[in-house]
């Protein structure tokens, strides 16, 4: 089997490094600009042709995947599918879907190209390759958005990743991006908030103060700026309703907090509890 990634941090390296350790006979093609990315790839044996551009290495691949910024997606999709014969299936791993089978979709689909939207849910707040994880899809969930795919090109998108590991489920793009937008976008705007209201409030002296409760709270708060702007930016009418509604939450909570309502704010916190504490992650 020969797999092309386009974008070789965090995910790409990832999908690499455990196909190799599944069948070291696969072949990895490793496209990425970063030249650290690929020689720690080449290193630990977990890449087998190393190209900083796009080119006529990743023709006559059995999966391509896009792994790279969504700032540069666009690009990226145009430079490959030039290059294809059509016997290949390309796949992204981005975490909106919407703009995605909206915009990057039609390019293959011009040529004739198999493409399937997905999203491993899977990751780190860490970045590059030198970051791939060991087992990272095991268990975990991988979303396939299915807009006008074939059964024969969900089918070969399922089983590349449940080879990974991943459980598969299909969802539509756009209730994707809904759901996601509450689970994952959302608190990652907020982890970054509650950082940036303790560097402003007495110029961050209770920082040196944080311990445990701060630290899980706002680990997300360490993933790469660029990566989520690029998201918040796909998926802003989703993130802004959602953020609208945070709000008025914490109003309610304020307000209980204000007039003493010791009661009710328990009443409301031991629901919640409860819920967090039977919450099962697949991650």
């Amino acid at each position: 089997m020969k797999v092309s990634i386009i974008g070789f941090g965090l995910i790409g390296g990832s999908i690499a490094l455990n196909l190799k350790l599944i069948n070291p006979a696969t072949e990895i093609v490793a496209v990425d600009p970063d030249d650290s990315n690929l020689e720690y790839a080449v290193t630990h044996g977990f890449c087998d042709v190393p190209r900083g551009t796009i080119g006529k290495d990743i023709e006559k691949s059995d999966f391509i995947v896009l792994a790279t910024h969504l700032d540069v997606l666009n690009d990226v999709a145009e430079d490959v599918a030039v290059l294809l014969s059509g016997e290949e299936l390309v796949m992204d791993v981005a975490s909106v879907k919407g703009w995605v089978v909206e915009h990057i979709k039609p390019i293959f689909d011009s040529r004739g190209i198999s493409f399937v939207a997905s999203h491993p849910i899977a990751g780190t707040e860490k970045s590059g390759a030198m970051n791939a994880v060991k087992g990272l899809f095991d268990g975990a969930r991988c979303i396939i958005a299915p807009y006008g795919n074939s059964q024969e090109e969900i089918s070969k998108a399922r089983l590349f990743w449940e080879l990974l590991g991943s459980q598969v489920e299909l969802m539509d793009p756009f209730e994707h991006d809904r759901i996601f937008s509450q689970v994952s976008h959302l608190p990652h705007l907020i982890a970054y908030a509650l950082v940036d209201y303790v560097l402003r409030k007495d110029e961050g002296a209770a920082l040196s103060y944080a311990g445990g409760g701060f630290r899980d709270f706002t680990r997300i708060a360490a993933s790469s700026p660029d990566m989520w702007v690029e998201i918040f930016k796909r998926n802003r009418e989703n993130v802004v309703k959602d953020l609208d509604s945070i709000i008025e939450v914490l109003k309610e909570y304020r307000y209980l907090l204000k007039v003493e309502n010791w009661d009710e704010l328990y009443q409301l916190l031991d629901v919640v509890s409860k819920t967090r504490r039977s919450l099962k992650f697949s991650v």
